[in-house]
């Protein structure tokens, strides 16, 4: 059947190792973002391919997008912006393409732009990008995005910095230069 949300998620990497599974240990305590607010959640790309995302919850509604406790507080998700906090088709379209055509991202140092959960630039890192640098101007969903990489196994690749694309910070810049720059669904109206 067609892919989506609800499917378990990928294992974590197994340790070879003592070392390593204090390594593991230690980089899952400081990437990884567990709270009652977030669901590691599978993202189905079709053909066995899917990456892991730090979902944010309203009381364990993943996939439906119904709120269930009719006395849910919403100020206490007031961290997240809105639009940086769900998966939005394109950017499963666009992780699909990554996943199944590699070739646009294998050995290249990527940049997304407005990573949001980090679904695309997960999946450029599980394709076999050299680096990838996921940026957003929401800091709360960089930690969900940074947190999922250590679940999808490339923690080692990935880096997370605060965008915003109206004073964009020299640091970041510094960075490139880039082989690829993605975006999925990252210019949008409101009204």
């Amino acid at each position: 059947g067609g892919g989506g949300f609800g499917a378990p998620p990928p294992p974590a990497p197994s340790p070879k190792s003592e070392a390593d599974a204090a390594s593991l240990a230690s980089k899952t305590a400081n990437t990884a973002v567990t709270t009652e607010k977030t669901k590691l959640t599978a993202v189905e790309l079709g053909g066995g391919h899917a990456v892991s995302v730090n979902l944010p919850t309203l009381d364990a509604e993943v996939g439906d997008a119904k709120v269930r406790d009719k006395n849910l507080n919403l100020k206490d998700y007031a961290e997240l912006f809105g639009a940086g906090d769900i998966v939005w088709p394109s950017s499963v379209a666009l992780a699909r393409m990554v996943s199944f055509c590699p070739s646009f991202v294998k050995g290249m140092k990527v940049l997304e732009l407005g990573c949001g959960l980090g679904t695309v630039g997960l999946a450029a890192a599980k394709a076999g990008a050299y680096s990838v640098l996921l940026t957003d101007r929401d800091e709360n969903v960089l930690k969900l995005a940074g947190g999922a990489a250590e679940s999808n196994g490339v923690a080692e690749l990935v880096d997370t910095a605060s965008l915003d694309w109206c004073s964009p910070e020299a640091s970041v810049l510094e960075a490139g230069p880039f082989d690829s720059v993605l975006g999925a669904d990252v210019l949008y109206g409101t009204t």
